[in-house]
């Protein structure tokens, strides 16, 4: 996994994930799974 420095924090994060602002109604569980 790649990983980056988040701006002058110091702190260290992945460059992988899965935003979910846009998906609309709250997925259940097992479509959660599908998702990702």
């Amino acid at each position: 996994m790649e990983y980056r420095i988040l701006g002058a924090s110091g702190v260290r994060v992945s460059t992988v994930c899965l935003g979910t602002a846009f998906f609309g109604l709250r997925p259940d569980a097992r479509a959660s799974d599908d998702l990702v």
